[in-house]
């Protein structure tokens, strides 16, 4: 294995485990989540995810 093919590879390597958390992070975002939404008079107020719904209800 020649320097250049060997430094090469070393680069991809740092490269791509650098951009893995960020990935990770990407398919968290990017998920479905079941939501609510909150509706006044025919005009959205707010949304909300599904984990959330029952501590916004005990708030209102």
């Amino acid at each position: 294995m020649t320097k250049k093919t060997a430094l090469t590879l070393i680069i991809s390597l740092i490269i791509a485990l650098a951009l893995i958390p960020g990935v990770f992070m990407l398919a968290k975002v990017l998920r479905k989540v079941e939501a609510y939404d909150f509706i006044v008079n025919n005009e959205l107020w707010f949304t909300i995810a599904a984990e959330e719904k029952t501590t916004c209800e005990q708030m209102l």
